[in-house]
């Protein structure tokens, strides 16, 4: 399992190696953006199985199961390609998921031994688990600046090779919360994602030097989440806001 986890590691650094040399800096057509943003995330999930417990898996998990508030930051580098076109790439830090179902728990300490229960404050009545997967990627994208005024609507699609880090889940109770974290060796994660992104937004031009920009962007994840009958897709959709400088 390690070797195979060094194998992905390995190439994933081949993809950024052959991304990076096409960014030369040169005469105004480079940039560096410092980016983040807020996002919906949630997830799609779908069986071929004809087993009925996965079947029935599948279904309590749509009816219970929720999204949640995600993020992500990082670096772009742009490289001008014509007057309109603009080649995209960098390295992002993403967490995305979703929230379990709310579940009501009684424990056997209220049990009064007559069919009743025994109320006891000290005790949590409701735990959820709240799970945020961690990846790096690299976005890979064209951007199409629409004109070249001081406020510049652009499009902007691509694909994000991705490496999976860990999972975080919280259990949450309306007593505490307890975070754990596990890896592929535990739940069978594919290490290497693919995800296919669209958006639309606006450049602001500061000065010669100085962009900001804003743009609602949809992500959706290529790749399953983990190597299971059930096939798990994460996506979010989110506001990515930002400040590019030019490079010379």
């Amino acid at each position: 399992m390690r070797i195979k986890q060094c194998n992905m590691n390995s190439n994933f650094i081949l993809i950024l190696g052959f991304i990076m040399p096409i960014f030369g800096f040169s005469q105004m057509k480079t940039s560096i953006d410092a980016i983040g943003s807020l996002d919906y995330s949630y997830r799609s999930i779908t069986t071929s199985s004809s087993d009925e417990f996965i079947k029935g898996l599948v279904e309590r998990r749509n009816e219970g199961e929720t999204g949640k508030v995600a993020w992500n930051a990082g670096l772009n580098l742009n490289r001008k390609l014509s007057k309109k076109i603009f080649l995209k790439t960098g390295v992002r830090f993403i967490s995305t998921g979703y929230n379990g179902p709310v579940e009501e728990v009684t424990w056997g300490s209220q049990h009064d031994g007559n069919g009743g229960q025994i109320e006891d404050p000290s005790l949590p009545k409701e735990i959820q688990i709240k799970y945020n997967y961690w990846f790096i990627e690299i976005p890979l994208g064209i951007r199409w600046e629409i004109n070249e005024n001081k406020f510049a609507p652009f499009l902007e699609a691509g694909v994000a090779p991705s490496l999976y880090l860990r999972t975080r889940s919280a259990l949450v109770s309306d007593q505490d919360k307890e975070i754990s974290f596990s890896d592929d060796r535990v739940n069978k994660m594919n290490n290497i994602h693919a995800y296919g992104f669209i958006s639309f937004g606006g450049n602001y031009t500061i000065n010669e030097k100085y962009q900001l920009f804003a743009q609602p962007i949809f992500r959706y994840h290529l790749t399953k989440l983990a190597d299971t009958p059930i096939r798990e897709h994460l996506y979010s959709g989110g506001i990515e806001l930002g400040i590019r400088r030019k490079i010379q």
